[in-house]
């Protein structure tokens, strides 16, 4: 029997055999961390996805790589195999789920989502896909067609539908014009898709998590280096950094966190943080955003009118935001325009009692912080 096994957010992992002796094998080939892996149904290939942007095929008795899977803009969160092997599914921040012919590694399909897709599963039989995106929404595609068929967190028709999605099911087929197949599809609830009804949110923490866990991204992801600074401390606190890699770079990268909103709907929040920068030719900013549902922004705070350009010494810059009531996600991040290296530490997120919430709005945070 096989066995596999990573090391989320590391580009550690290693595939082997229960009850052998030998060493278990490395599975190399990813730029950045890995976030999931599967089994085929046959155990003979293995899937693995990562914030690199790729998927990767591996021979499990040889754990040697046999595709590379490129055509996602953003990381990769999961993936599934068909249960008759023939398919594989993945799931990305780009907002899109890519359908891949596993023989051919051909990209067959896109299937595009409101907001970044986080996991996926294939009913038993393979007739259904589940797919569950950052906001909590679930979307049930059909194999035949790969036509929508469902969508669990769009608006309801019915008092008795309601109650079935409060209860974490999903709802049963209501049109009078539904097959019976898709009739019980929709009675089975999301455990029966191995699909959790939190799993769709798995990375989307309940509260800011270590700078440790923080990820990257943006425009020009690959050309940035991200990560702790073990070298270093301040006030005995952990640093984290961002670095460009290339003499010139045109966009951005971040080193960046994203959190349910729960803590802080309806009032103001602050992140608070220290950074020192070094040769930040484009400038570099701490960032806050709030989203709404379906992954839509409701406000953005990206410092673009007090950018810390050059180099300069630790100094504490703020962000303070209203975070509606309709507000389903915060993310927060260190960004550097072009080339530079930044630092941050002393990361804070903080309620700001609707009371002052005017005054710290009104305040002018474009002043230099000295």
């Amino acid at each position: 029997i096989a066995w596999a096994a990573f090391v989320p957010r590391s580009k550690l992992a290693g595939v082997g055999q229960t009850g052998r002796s030998q060493e278990p094998t490395g599975l190399e080939g990813h730029r950045d961390g890995i976030l999931s892996l599967t089994f085929s149904p046959s155990g003979r290939l293995l899937a693995t996805t990562s914030i690199d942007g790729t998927a990767r095929l591996w021979d499990v008795p040889s754990g040697r790589p046999t595709a590379v899977l490129t055509g996602h803009k953003e990381a990769v969160f999961d993936c599934a195999f068909s249960p008759d092997g023939r398919t594989l599914a993945t799931a990305s921040a780009d907002l899109t789920v890519k359908l891949w012919h596993v023989h051919t590694q051909r990209d067959m399909l896109t299937l595009t989502h409101d907001s970044p897709v986080t996991s996926l599963a294939f009913s038993r039989e393979g007739k259904y896909l589940a797919t569950g995106t950052i906001d909590g929404t679930y979307h049930f595609w059909r194999a035949a067609s790969w036509e929508e068929t469902k969508t669990a967190g769009a608006p309801v028709r019915s008092d008795s539908e309601k109650a079935t999605l409060r209860e974490g099911k999903i709802s049963t087929a209501s049109d009078t014009n539904d097959d019976a197949t898709q009739a019980t599809q929709w009675q089975r609830k999301l455990d029966d898709y191995n699909l959790p009804t939190k799993r769709a949110a798995r990375l989307l923490s309940e509260h800011p998590v270590a700078l440790k866990d923080w990820f990257r991204s943006g425009s020009r992801r690959d050309d940035y280096t991200v990560g702790l600074d073990d070298s270093t401390t301040l006030d005995g606190q952990t640093v984290a950094f961002i670095k460009s890699k290339e003499p010139q770079i045109d966009g951005f990268g971040t080193y960046m966190q994203m959190f349910q909103s729960k803590d802080f709907v309806g009032k103001g929040i602050r992140f608070s943080a220290r950074v020192k920068t070094e040769s930040t030719e484009g400038g570099a900013v701490l960032w806050l955003r709030v989203d709404g549902p379906n992954g839509k922004m409701f406000v953005l705070d990206n410092m673009n009118r007090r950018p810390i350009i050059g180099t300069r010494d630790w100094a504490q810059y703020e962000i303070v935001l209203y975070v509606s009531n309709r507000a389903q996600a915060l993310s927060a991040g260190l960004m550097v325009y072009g080339t530079g290296q930044a630092w941050i530490s002393d990361v804070k997120f903080t309620v700001v009692p609707e009371a002052q919430l005017y005054t710290e709005l009104m305040k002018d945070r474009s002043a230099p912080p000295f």
